[in-house]
């Protein structure tokens, strides 16, 4: 099976780079201005249980029609999904699987506002890992797994068939009956989590350790549970749970939890907080529901992105 990897940045770097060190039949797709820094490198990825290394991995910046893969691993940030579905529709077949994985709850919808009459799968990232220059990655925590599933549930032999490939080939991947609530979980984590990190620009544990730091995080979590149940996707308290002891597990990483909304605010580059509370806030006027803290937090990056760096 021939594999493309949609970017080559902290995400597609460390999974496209497990594919190819178990021999999958990889491609990284980047971006034009990214090409030339990348074909010449070495691709270095260090983790917490080791490093590894890709003598110049195959990278291209645009797909020819005559080649075609079946399993297209879609990486980049959300705010490139439309140039990258444009960019990656020559190499489609109708037997192609095409896997996202970005930062929000409906990043295959936007895809396949490009690409009509595509087998496109939603799914989600666990991991903490950052791109620290062309060509090395850095993976510093999060169980490195990645969940996909079908939107209306059910069997689904094409998208097993992708993730058995995936599992054969390094990635701790699964199929989830309920991708709905899987994304959403993500989602709801990451409107605390990224957001906070964002506004503050401290670490999640410096953030979480404090009285008023732990507050507003949970604040956002009860709202992002509210909005998930106006959608139909309900959590219980035991749910609600999990994505508290979720925060605390970081308290006990020894490597300081960042996230990338945080590090692109901080390097004044363009950031996913439309696609995280932007959307939270869409969902929220579509339902007529009030989320104070979210908006809070919303405003606060946008101001802290519009200050010159």
């Amino acid at each position: 099976m021939k594999t493309l990897v949609a970017g080559m940045g902290g995400v597609g770097g460390y999974f496209g780079g497990v594919l190819a060190q178990h021999g999958a039949d990889t491609t990284f797709l980047v971006k034009s201005e990214h090409l030339r820094r990348t074909q010449s490198v070495t691709l270095r990825v260090q983790t917490v249980d080791g490093n590894f290394t890709l003598s110049k991995p195959q990278v291209v910046e645009t797909l020819e029609s005559d080649i075609c893969f079946d399993v297209i691993l879609v990486c980049v940030k959300y705010y490139d999904l439309e140039a990258v579905a444009k960019i990656i529709a020559p190499g489609i077949t109708p037997k192609t699987v095409v896997l996202t994985v970005q930062n929000g709850i409906d990043a295959d919808r936007e895809v396949l506002r490009w690409l009509e009459q595509v087998s496109v799968y939603p799914g989600s990232a666990h991991i903490i890992s950052t791109l620290k220059e062309p060509g090395q990655v850095v993976q510093s925590g999060g169980p490195r797994t990645l969940v996909f599933g079908a939107r209306a549930g059910g069997a689904a032999p094409r998208l097993e068939q992708s993730v058995r490939y995936l599992r054969a080939h390094g990635v701790q991947a699964s199929v989830s009956e309920n991708i709905e609530r899987e994304l959403w979980f993500k989602f709801i984590f990451a409107l605390g989590f990224s957001g906070l990190t964002a506004v503050y620009d401290q670490s999640f544990q410096e953030i979480y350790s404090t009285p008023l730091g732990k507050a507003e995080f949970l604040e956002v979590i009860a709202q992002g549970c509210d909005l998930a149940g106006a959608d139909g996707v309900r959590f219980k308290p035991s749910e609600r749970l999990k994505l508290v002891e979720r925060a605390d597990s970081h308290l006990l990483e020894a490597a300081p939890a960042t996230s990338s909304l945080q590090r692109d605010l901080r390097q004044g580059r363009r950031s996913e907080v439309e696609a995280l509370h932007g959307t939270a806030l869409r969902y929220a006027r579509k339902y007529g529901l009030s989320l104070p803290a979210i908006e809070s937090i919303y405003q606060r990056i946008l101001a802290r992105a519009s200050v010159p760096r």
